[in-house]
């Protein structure tokens, strides 16, 4: 649940005082700046009570853990990050209070369309891999892609390929022109 953020930011004279942590925050060890999502309102159960903060990162009180571990991608790091008692200047809140989940939903739909762009160029150059492994594996002495069924397997993922670049493209028309594209992304 996306809204369901725990990090809380009470207000304090000038300051917001951010408590809590993020998990798995990609690139968090170069980071000089945080984009950070906090419940300003404990009494408004999900998006209603977030706000958004910029949070600059040698604030006293932001700690970044260790660098995760993982199977893939490792040219992404990825770190938890720690607020304890952080004190925000109120002139880092992004927009009014209580609409920080407002923003971060428009910042992931953008984010979706990119890795949705990404996703594409990817099946195209797996198909292309595909067709040239077809035309260049033999069996009964003929290449696969003489054999029906590569071929059809082949036309399905081209279908389907094209058919995710239509609907990205859309979705990126109707980004362009400012309309929402939740349900798109």
């Amino acid at each position: 649940d996306s809204a369901a953020v725990q990090t809380r930011a009470v207000l304090d004279g000038d300051a917001y005082v951010l408590n809590g942590s993020k998990r798995f925050i990609t690139n968090a060890g170069k980071a000089h700046l945080f984009t950070v999502m906090a419940r300003t309102n404990p009494d408004v159960k999900g998006g209603s009570g977030v706000s958004a903060f910029l949070v600059p990162r040698d604030l006293p009180g932001l700690t970044v853990g260790k660098s995760e571990k993982k199977m893939g991608q490792q040219g992404a790091h990825i770190h938890d990050v720690i607020f304890e008692n952080v004190r925000v200047p109120v002139e880092n809140r992004l927009g009014g209070e209580g609409e920080g989940f407002k923003v971060a939903m428009q910042v992931l739909d953008r984010g979706r369309l990119h890795i949705s762009s990404v996703c594409v160029g990817v099946a195209e150059r797996l198909i292309a891999d595909c067709v040239a492994y077809a035309n260049e594996r033999k069996q009964f002495g003929k290449p696969i892609a003489e054999f029906q069924l590569i071929q059809g397997m082949i036309a399905d993922s081209k279908t389907e390929a094209l058919a995710a670049r239509a609907l990205m493209l859309e979705t990126a028309r109707k980004r362009d022109a400012a309309e929402t594209v939740t349900l798109e992304a």
